[in-house]
């Protein structure tokens, strides 16, 4: 097997301060990718963020967390190793028409042992509510990793098409 790709993340946020603006959160993210010679990876992260809008026409926020990387790699090119990383994320979601949502989310994973090592990644989205718990999505997303292992590039690019349930 060559080609194998998983992503998954669980989150946990709490609102606070008089307007609930403010919020922490914590969230473990996994992933697996064969593409990038990545075994698995595993960024567990805490931090806080704020909401600048959260109207249904607008929303908005940014965080910064602090967490752990952690990646096994599949092949011996590279050993396996765990670092501190900082976490900040960005979030928008505009109303375009009717039911229809364009939206931005970026993640960047810079090292705090070497700066020079990051990775981020850039999901958009376009997102048709279909119903109260139903959507369609077209998305794009860019993942990048600044120091791949010898013989893999930087970016993953990734078009989907996807029936999504709310819950």
């Amino acid at each position: 097997m060559n080609g194998k790709k998983f992503y998954g993340l669980l989150r946990y946020a709490y609102s606070f301060g008089p307007n609930l603006k403010w919020y922490n959160f914590y969230k473990l993210e996994g992933s697996q990718d064969y593409f990038a010679d990545i075994y698995w990876r595993l960024n567990p992260a805490v931090g806080v963020g704020y909401w600048f809008s959260d109207t249904p026409d607008w929303k908005a926020n940014a965080e910064l967390g602090n967490g752990w990387q952690y990646t096994a790699y599949r092949l011996e090119t590279n050993n396996d190793s765990g670092q501190p990383v900082l976490v900040p994320r960005f979030f928008i979601d505009k109303r375009l028409i009717a039911n229809l949502h364009l939206t931005e989310d970026f993640t960047c994973y810079p090292s705090l042992e070497n700066f020079s090592n990051y990775r981020f990644r850039s999901e958009t989205d376009l997102v048709n509510q279909i119903t109260l718990r139903w959507a369609l999505k077209i998305g794009y997303t860019d993942d990048f990793n600044s120091t791949p292992p010898p013989g893999f590039k930087k970016n993953d690019y990734i078009w989907l098409a996807a029936l999504v349930y709310h819950f």
